[in-house]
């Protein structure tokens, strides 16, 4: 079933999406409550529609943002989409969970047999360095034997908006001008006042 699943100081937790809204806050009232100080009582609100799930900041104090673009309104959601809110990260997955059947992409492959014999390394390659990585053998499928990496990777911080760092100093070095400037306007009205009557 669609989910998110959401990370912040309490861990990781994920929570099924499905036809009827969801509304996530610090609220009792909440379908989805998440214990972070930083997030409005009643946050913002998941929704199914014919065309996928949307998001919807209910008039948060600390807004909500869709990789690192501001909630206005409704913003459509896509998979993978990081969802931040207070110091709260929600992933978003619109793809069913798998079923115990299925084999997942990546999973570990099955023990080999007691006495089975390791693949020797092929002829004239040196085997491999921790680290290293090598493409897989002739008919091993990929992922195959390796653990998944979403396993093992922590999520990554997302990106900021290009042109962010620049315009935020940009930013800075506006406003230092404006208070020297306003310091020196403040500083030659009271040397006029005070030396300006002789």
């Amino acid at each position: 079933m669609p989910h998110i699943e959401i990370v912040n100081v309490d861990g990781r937790r994920k929570v099924e999406l499905g036809d009827a809204p969801l509304t996530v806050g610090r609220s009792r009232i909440c379908q989805c409550r998440v214990n972070d100080k930083s997030l409005s009582r009643e946050h913002m609100e998941f929704r199914k529609r014919p065309d996928g799930y949307w998001i919807k900041d209910l008039g948060s104090r600390n807004r909500t943002f869709v990789n690192g673009l501001k909630v206005e309104g409704e913003m459509q959601l896509r998979a993978g989409d990081r969802v931040t809110a207070g110091r709260t990260l929600i992933l978003f997955d619109p793809t069913p969970e798998q079923s115990a059947s299925a084999k997942p992409i990546g999973s570990v492959a099955p023990p080999k047999p007691a006495g089975a014999a390791a693949p020797a390394p092929a002829a004239g390659k040196p085997p491999l360095a921790p680290g290293e990585w090598a493409p897989p053998a002739a008919g091993q499928a990929p992922g195959e034997g390796t653990a998944p990496l979403a396993a093992l990777a922590a999520p990554a911080a997302s990106p900021a908006p290009a042109g962010a760092a620049s315009a935020s100093a940009w930013k800075n070095s506006l406003l230092i001008a404006v208070v020297l400037l306003g310091s020196f306007i403040a500083a030659l009205v009271i040397w006029m006042l005070v030396f300006g009557g002789e």
